[in-house]
């Protein structure tokens, strides 16, 4: 039995790929590619990236950064599905991991993964796959198409499509963006490099601020 938890605002979000449902071709041309999905657990927000190859920690740290720079914020942890298509033994796994730690450390999110085996772990975006792909679905059927001009075009397409989906939770997001961190690496390397004296406040759900060359702890 799965018990589902609810989980407070600007504390998780997770990412996840999958593959489209219909086949997309570019100018003609079939095109081969995943769609990386972020979500906020809470207020449902979502970014959607397009990933030309096959699921990486390299197309997870790009999928990642655009969602986090489009949001303009960070959850106080980040949970992914266990990557295991990914590597191929032991060591590949190690440095997986690790890459995957410095890349939530880098944004001082919390790193946690799935179990293998325990997609349920990952619901929130699950579920959004299946709305997202259901849209994808209905908007190639009305557009009569699935073939686009390019690859702009293609994103401009799923762009349309997330803009409405998100539009669906926009008042969960405003309470929710008042408990995520901003993008903080950013702004303390620019104070720290201009010398400034500054104030720096860290949400209370974010414990810990790393930088380069300074180190918070919220008490």
């Amino acid at each position: 039995m799965i018990f589902r938890q609810s989980v407070p605002a600007g504390h998780q979000g997770l990412s996840d790929f999958s593959h489209p449902r219909t086949a997309v071709t570019l100018a003609g041309e079939p095109f081969d590619h995943l769609l990386y999905q972020f979500r906020l657990a809470f207020s449902g927000w979502r970014d959607v990236h397009i990933v030309r190859g096959e699921e990486s920690c390299s197309a997870l740290a790009d999928g990642l950064q655009t969602a986090l720079y489009q949001l303009g914020g960070v959850p106080a942890e980040h949970r992914t599905e266990s990557l295991s298509a990914a590597y191929a033994n032991n060591t590949e796994k190690r440095d997986l991991t690790q890459s995957y730690e410095a890349l939530c450390q880098h944004d001082s999110m919390k790193p946690n993964a799935n179990n293998l085996g325990a997609s349920h772990e990952n619901g929130a975006v699950e579920t959004a796959h299946g709305a997202l792909k259901h849209r994808i679905d209905q908007a190639i059927k009305l557009r009569g198409s699935a073939d686009f001009a390019s690859l702009q075009a293609y994103r401009d397409f799923l762009d349309k499509i997330v803009a409405k989906l998100n539009k669906r939770c926009k008042a969960a997001l405003a309470e929710e963006q008042s408990q995520l961190m901003g993008c903080q690496k950013k702004i303390v390397e620019q104070i720290d490099q201009q010398e400034a004296d500054y104030h720096l406040s860290l949400a209370g759900n974010h414990g810990l601020l790393h930088t380069r060359n300074l180190y918070f702890q919220l008490l």
